[in-house]
């Protein structure tokens, strides 16, 4: 499976201004993300509206402390009628994130990794510790110069998504087979559904919570039975509901240079290799 096997652009029009799209990674784009495999992406005009975000239903596996994304995909499209349109990405995770100096030279200190998942795990359940782990984190970051990376490892296998489109009902429907994933180790897969952060601003839920910019958090649990991502300069609404065996997250970090993304997951822990959901997209115009 080659990058080369991504179409230059594949996309299906949701209305006159906006589409689905997907893309073959590269290597020169603004964000260190670009090198990673987006899912299906928003487009409205010629405009991506998935800024430093992954994309929709983008798999990525958690092994101890190490993250894998995926690099390389190869797609299917089927074409049922002219309303119903089917993408089969096998994506591989072959992808890792890691730290590198401003020299260039890779952190490769495993206990250094160690030592960042524990602040990460703290920052995922104290929220009360977040705002000094990110500023600490961030002065770390200035004093040593160190940027994100994903730096082509080891596969630790392969999962398939299957992306249809309903353009009657304006849905996405996202259905994971991870059989083929090693689970061996793995702790984690989690499906990303991620855009751009400069443009989707606001969050709500049907538990009533409204929520602007930073208010989102950046790594949030959520238990409401249905929430929405809303791009306020487009008026575009994602929806999202919660599923069963599940544990959703809200988030949103914006970093102009280095991180512009607002997004839900799902995050499941083996042995479950399947997963589906759908996401309803609105556009008021």
């Amino acid at each position: 499976m080659l990058d080369e096997d991504v179409p230059s652009l594949t996309r299906t029009q949701l209305s006159q201004r906006l589409s689905l799209s997907i893309d073959a990674p590269v290597n020169s784009g603004l964000y260190p993300t670009s090198k990673i495999q987006k899912g299906p992406v928003l487009v409205r005009g010629s405009a991506d509206l998935s800024g430093e975000g992954v994309g929709l239903g983008v798999p990525i596996a958690k092994v101890a402390y190490r993250v894998f994304f995926p690099g390389k995909a190869h797609i299917i499209e089927r074409l049922t009628d002219d309303q119903l349109h089917t993408w089969i990405v096998d994506y591989e995770l072959n992808l890792e994130e890691r730290l590198t100096l401003k020299s260039g030279k890779k952190v490769q200190s495993e206990n250094f990794y160690a030592l960042k998942e524990r602040f990460a795990s703290l920052h995922k359940a104290i929220g009360a510790s977040r705002g000094l782990i990110e500023y600490s984190s961030s002065a770390l970051r200035r004093t040593l110069g160190l940027s994100t990376t994903f730096e082509p490892t080891c596969s630790v296998g392969n999962v398939c998504v299957s992306y249809t489109i309903d353009r009657r009902a304006s849905m996405l429907s996202v259905s994971v087979d991870a059989r083929g994933l090693n689970k061996a180790g793995c702790s984690e897969m989690i499906l990303l559904n991620e855009l751009d952060g400069g443009l989707f601003d606001r969050y709500r839920d049907s538990n009533g919570l409204a929520l602007v910019g930073k208010e989102i958090g950046t790594w949030e649990e959520t238990s409401s039975d249905c929430v929405m991502l809303i791009d306020s300069r487009h008026n575009i609404t994602l929806l999202l509901r919660n599923v069963a065996q599940s544990t959703m997250y809200r988030g949103r970090e914006v970093v102009p240079g280095r991180l512009s993304w607002t997004g839900i997951a799902y995050v499941i822990a083996p042995p479950r290799t399947d997963f589906s959901y759908d996401i309803s997209i609105r556009e008021d115009l």
